[in-house]
């Protein structure tokens, strides 16, 4: 079950990094482009992504959140359901289970078995339940007060997004729908040049 959920995660992603990388129309391509100069470039970056897959499971999460961040760097509410498959290090939750109120306290309590506050920098917890699946229970740990990184549980904790994470937690179709849609118009973001744009060495961080 597992690996089914992953595959048909990974087939979402390929198929919006090529609707992505086809739809500018400034770029010259078009969605047929590849079917023409270089026809088995789908199945072979499938193939290669499936495998990359079948040795190491975070693999699919990594390459969704690796889109997100080349290409957006304002922190939008549906595109944050790209933490909905995978896990984070230690180091990025612990302050927020040692210090954070807005924490369900089990849930802190359970991690701090996990995360000690010294040491353990790369010990994993799961962003969600689910974290081979795509799906809403990102949103349902925020509503739940158990979002795991700080800057997730933010969104529902600040008026208009939390209204939002309520919405997406009750109806995954939405979601689904939702963030297709944002992730091509955010590969579609001209990139910025020149003194319009910043190159960041913590992609966390502004300059």
């Amino acid at each position: 079950m597992e690996k089914m959920n992953i595959i048909s995660f990974l087939s979402l992603f390929v198929s919006l990094v090529f609707t992505i990388a086809t739809a500018s129309s400034d770029s010259g391509l078009y969605p047929s482009y590849y079917d023409r100069v270089c026809p088995e470039a789908l199945p072979t970056i499938k193939r290669v992504v499936e495998d990359a897959l079948a040795q190491e499971r975070r693999m699919g999460a990594s390459l969704l959140r690796l889109h997100f961040h080349d290409c957006f760097v304002n922190d939008l509410v549906v595109l944050s359901g790209a933490h909905t498959p995978g896990f984070a290090q230690c180091r990025t939750f612990r302050d927020r289970i040692y210090s954070d109120t807005n924490i369900d306290p089990a849930f802190a309590s359970h991690l701090r078995t996990i995360c000690p506050q010294v040491g353990s920098d790369s010990s994993l917890a799961p962003l969600d339940p689910t974290p081979a699946s795509f799906d809403v229970k990102y949103f349902t740990n925020l509503v739940s007060n158990k979002g795991l990184l700080r800057s997730d549980q933010a969104l529902f904790n600040s008026g208009e997004t939390g209204e939002l994470v309520s919405e997406y937690n009750g109806n995954q179709n939405e979601f689904f729908e939702d963030f297709t849609e944002s992730m091509i118009k955010m590969g579609d973001i001209k990139p910025l040049t020149g003194n319009r744009g910043q190159i960041r060495n913590n992609c966390r961080l502004v300059n």
